[in-house]
């Protein structure tokens, strides 16, 4: 994730500059235009150190897992897994999983809900699409 451009009206002419890239936005504008800045810093290897030294993963890496699966899941026609397979899964797989999140009552892999009972929306394991990350189901 790339940060955007800080940007500064030139006293000279009253265009917009950026001070991390030099940047120089050439129309007259009331406001700062908005823009990815090539020099900002980055803020992806904070995330990434997070998560190696939790081994959890990130808040953004959970959003893009959950976003993905309902993606699939929805382009397939929102298939389902029965409710006696779900609860299956979950007390043969993810109960005992050493990944597996009791607090969160998530997957410690990928971060998304899975739950013995519930609605396929926040439940990965009711999602016919979707499968464990590491093989297990």
């Amino acid at each position: 994730m790339i940060g955007n451009c800080v940007f500064h009206a030139r006293e000279q002419d009253g265009l917009w500059q950026c001070a991390q890239c030099d940047y120089v936005y050439k129309l007259a504008a009331d406001k700062p235009p908005v823009r990815n800045c090539p020099n900002a810093p980055d803020l992806k290897p904070a995330a990434e150190r997070l998560a190696a030294e939790t081994g959890d993963p990130s808040i953004l890496e959970k959003m893009a897992h959950y976003a993905v699966a309902i993606a699939r899941w929805m382009a397939a026609g929102c298939p389902v897994r029965s409710p006696d397979e779900v609860e299956r899964i979950y007390t043969e797989y993810c109960l005992p999983c050493e990944r597996w999140d009791p607090e969160a009552d998530a997957c410690g892999i990928c971060g998304c809900g899975v739950h013995a009972k519930g609605w396929a929306v926040r439940n990965l394991i009711a999602m016919l699409t979707e499968r464990c990350h590491e093989g297990k189901w």
